[in-house]
């Protein structure tokens, strides 16, 4: 499941939040925040990283990928992501 969302990530995400998913910690030129850190805007607990990546942010720039990758393709992008992070 982390492999298919790295898959997943590498080829949507990371222009964004970097391949790092370091964001603009490691790039001011990057549009993403860190997806490494203890900071979670909208909330560390799967659900919440699920409902980010599935519904967007569009008054922050990040799109809705639920329409385009399904609930199978979001659950592993969010599995890829917490497995770079300590979730709660």
């Amino acid at each position: 499941m982390v492999e298919a969302g790295k898959a997943t990530y590498l080829s949507l995400c990371a222009a964004c939040h970097l391949p790092s998913l370091k964001g603009k910690t490691e790039s001011p030129a990057a549009i993403g925040p860190d997806l490494t850190d203890d900071i979670w805007i909208h909330g560390a607990e799967p659900t919440n990283v699920f409902h980010t990546v599935d519904a967007g942010v569009l008054v922050k720039g990040m799109p809705a990928w639920g329409p385009v990758l399904g609930t199978e393709k979001s659950v592993q992008v969010v599995a890829f992501i917490l497995s770079h992070h300590d979730a709660p």
